[in-house]
């Protein structure tokens, strides 16, 4: 077994955590999702952008027509391996709101994130644009 002198082994773990990233990969881009807690039937587009900002819109469909429309918007960080998300704006209203949810992987086209405190998983899909898609293509 190697054995490395105690000094030298605190000195490399402080270099390699202090160069090792919280969270490799940014958010930043346009997400879309199914489903929410209180309801699967909820679709979103979530656009984290690289300043730091979101905005996120929900919808509802039934029969392709949009019964449920929800938009907020506000601030981005990531913390410990968590994504949290400041709400400041609620349907155009101002609001104080924070979400938390933890990192639980990303590639370059999905994004797993996990509730802090409702323990909900949020798959997310990478989408072109800020646009919903057809109704006929929303399962």
């Amino acid at each position: 077994m190697l054995r490395v002198p105690f000094p030298e082994f605190l000195c490399a773990a402080l270099l390699f955590a202090a160069s090792a990233p919280a969270w490799a990969a940014s958010p930043a881009g346009v997400w879309y999702g199914e489903g929410q807690p209180e309801d699967p039937g909820i679709v979103y587009l979530d656009r984290f952008d690289e300043d730091g900002t979101f905005i996120a819109n929900f919808r509802k469909y039934e029969n392709c027509m949009v019964v449920y429309d929800h938009i907020e918007s506000g601030r981005w960080f990531i913390e410990d391996g968590r994504l949290i998300t400041v709400i400041e704006i609620s349907d155009g209203m101002p609001v104080a709101g924070l979400q938390e949810y933890r990192l639980e992987g990303q590639t370059e086209d999905e994004l797993r994130l996990r509730h802090v405190g409702t323990e909900y998983l949020f798959v997310e899909r990478r989408a072109n644009g800020f646009e919903f898609p057809s109704c006929g293509y929303i399962s």
